[in-house]
């Protein structure tokens, strides 16, 4: 009866000492898990700044691609006019000559002019 007694506390004793254990376990387990789940409330806020940045990009990116096809399409039609700004350019080239030309003759002329007013002038006198 005695060693019964005995084996009896001392299996009590070991349930106590194993449920401390356990229980000791358990909070260790509890703040491990709760280390995790604040771990995971800052990746979670970090995941949605980049979410956030990662869909200002594509807005910029979609904008610059906006923009290049404009470009583009400046480009194509300016490529398109070159043809005809050349062919201004000719003719503004040729307009300014005669321009020169027609002047140095209104000059001609109206020295010319000038001088058979004067002529005529002087010669009544």
């Amino acid at each position: 009866a005695v060693v019964s007694t005995q084996s009896g506390h001392y299996a009590g004793n070991d349930k106590e000492v194993r449920l401390e254990s356990c229980l000791a376990e358990l909070s260790s387990t509890q703040d491990q898990l709760f280390a995790v789940k604040e771990e995971l409330v800052r990746n979670r806020s970090e995941a949605e700044k980049l979410r956030e940045s990662l869909q200002r990009a594509r807005t910029e990116l979609d904008d610059l691609d906006k923009n290049i096809g404009q470009i583009k399409g400046e480009r194509d039609t300016l490529a398109a006019s070159q043809p005809k700004m050349r062919s201004l350019e000719k003719k503004i080239g040729d307009l300014e000559l005669l321009n020169k030309s027609l002047s140095r003759r209104l000059a001609v002329a109206s020295e010319e002019r000038q001088r058979a007013e004067e002529e005529a002038t002087g010669g009544t006198e």
